[in-house]
């Protein structure tokens, strides 16, 4: 009835992304972009579809075109941190983060230094991975992913009950907190609870997309100095 109204095409292409139907979303996606060039939104949408599909190196391509040839707002670059992370680009990722957090966008800045956080905890900065989700978690405390995080710094500690005393009450505000299931699974093996354990590891796993890294390097940093 209305096929040229750019925001259906919009709903469509976000209605197709969580029936997982990748390729359709992105054509979909595609006439967004045809009625209506370049909006934030859309991009954003786009590449999320991609980093769903594992389309990783394209995810970053297209951020960087757009963050050097059009002037992109701070949630692309702050998409293009998160993309580095998965790709292992830890640095970069750090870069793009001083970046946000350095400009002071109150939208972004949350979210830039849990990112941040978590790109210093794997170059073996454990300290300073721990101030930013910290930071992060002051900056907006309904960050699930955050606080998931500052809970996991309870492990190092030998004191596996208060991560998962605040693992799974995020889980009861937030059950898509992939990390939040990920450090209860911890949490639970260091108890003894292996059955527990197991099953909160599998639900992890099956949500690893929530997930900026892969789980098995993401448990390095718990035997890290």
């Amino acid at each position: 009835m209305s096929p040229r109204d750019a925001k259906i095409w919009f709903g469509l292409a976000v209605g197709l992304r969580r029936l997982k139907r990748w390729d359709e979303s992105l054509l979909a996606l595609d006439a967004v972009q045809r009625l209506s060039p370049f909006k934030t939104p859309v991009l954003i949408e786009r590449i999320s579809v991609l980093r769903a599909q594992k389309r990783l190196d394209e995810a970053l391509k297209e951020t960087t075109f757009w963050i050097e040839h059009e002037g992109c707002p701070d949630e692309v670059r702050l998409a293009r941190s998160a993309i580095e992370i998965e790709l292992q680009r830890f640095s970069e990722a750090e870069k793009d983060c001083n970046y946000l957090i350095d400009r002071g966008t109150e939208s972004i800045c949350a979210e830039a230094f849990s990112n941040r956080g978590l790109a210093r905890l794997m170059l073996g900065r454990v300290a300073d991975a721990e101030a930013d989700f910290e930071t992060s978690y002051l900056l907006d405390p309904r960050s699930s992913e955050a606080r998931a995080y500052c809970a996991s710094f309870w492990l190092r500690r030998n004191m596996p009950q208060k991560t998962l005393a605040l693992c799974e009450a995020t889980i009861k505000t937030d059950g898509t907190c992939a990390a939040a299931y990920y450090f209860s699974g911890l949490a639970k093996q260091a108890l003894g609870d292996s059955k527990g354990a197991d099953e909160y590891l599998k639900r992890a796993t099956e949500m690893k997309y929530g997930l900026a890294i892969a789980p098995e390097r993401l448990a390095a940093f718990q035997d890290s100095e």
